[in-house]
């Protein structure tokens, strides 16, 4: 069997960045999904070997009315605290 490192929970609140904003909501659902690995270069020119597996995570982005808008977000861009992003930035 295999194991990815997940590192949220369904259910558990997180920070996301929606409409160029910090927002908190709560993880609806989990999506892994695996292809080859790959090699991808960064903006600084550094090639970094990819696992080619993908993790996102269903969250809730706004409410009107009865109506519920969810987005899906990569691992990288959900965090514990609003902190976290703006270390990450830097």
């Amino acid at each position: 069997m295999k194991t990815y490192d997940v590192k949220y929970d369904i259910g558990q609140e997180v920070y996301v960045i929606s409409d160029r904003k910090i927002i908190k909501t709560i993880i609806d659902k989990i999506e892994i999904t695996e292809s080859r690995s790959y090699s991808q270069i960064d903006k600084h020119g550094v090639v970094e070997e990819m696992s080619g597996i993908d993790i996102r995570y269903f969250v809730m982005v706004r409410e009107e009315g009865n109506a519920k808008y969810y987005d899906k977000i990569k691992q990288n861009d959900v965090a514990l605290t609003p902190d976290e992003f703006i270390r990450n930035i830097k």
